[in-house]
């Protein structure tokens, strides 16, 4: 059973996610940390660092992930997966298969952001909290690139976009910023991305979608 839990990351909170775990169902935390504290957070449940006193965030569907610590991933042989690990596994190889075909139409000299319409562009500042469609294609984009991409696997990985502009959208914003530099941050004067889609930005990626 999947079963949301709000205040998880609380001391009693914690306690009653880690009963709800050992006896085998799926958590999800939603708590803003006012109080409570990341350390306490069981690394098998899904943790949104939200303020549920917020309305417009109580829909945390359209989240993306928040990055958790890696565990030691158990492997197990195709013969004796169950047909939920199964799809998992046909997904998890999909989302790489989706990121060696962007690199090798990189290899090839092509750009290809196949799901942006031709005549799009990025005509307004985005930043984190943001939603609309195009954080998607902005995500898309970002997941053309190895140096850029939101993450390797689940929400927010190539394929799997969101109309969401999080943690992992500012982060991969940030990048794109360092690593185009000469043209976005030092003509302000600066050399750290802030993950803040401004004007530089935006002709940046702009003239990514056109060449």
């Amino acid at each position: 059973m999947k079963i949301l839990v709000t205040g998880g990351a609380g001391f009693i909170g914690s306690h009653f996610v880690d009963r709800l775990i050992e006896d085998g169902h799926q958590v999800v935390i939603v708590d803003n940390l006012s109080t409570g504290k990341k350390e306490n957070i069981n690394l098998k449940a899904k943790f949104y660092q939200i303020d549920i006193s917020d309305a417009e965030l109580l829909d945390i569907s359209t989240f993306e992930e928040e990055e958790q610590p890696e565990q030691p991933e158990e492997i197990v042989p195709v013969s004796e997966m169950t047909a939920t690990q199964l799809r998992s596994k046909i997904q998890e190889i999909m989302s790489q298969l989706q990121i060696l075909m962007t690199e090798l139409v990189k290899l090839k000299g092509e750009t290809s952001f196949a799901n942006i319409p031709s005549d799009f562009s990025f005509s307004h500042n985005l930043q984190i909290g943001m939603s609309g469609v195009d954080i998607k294609y902005l995500q898309i984009l970002l997941n053309s690139d190895l140096e850029t991409r939101l993450t390797n696997l689940g929400v927010g990985s190539s394929g799997q976009e969101t109309s969401f502009f999080g943690s992992l959208t500012k982060s991969a914003v940030t990048k794109f910023q360092e690593k185009y530099a000469n043209e976005i941050l030092i003509p302000y004067g600066i050399s750290n991305g802030n993950g803040f889609v401004g004007e530089n930005t935006r002709a940046k990626l702009n003239s990514l979608l056109t060449n």
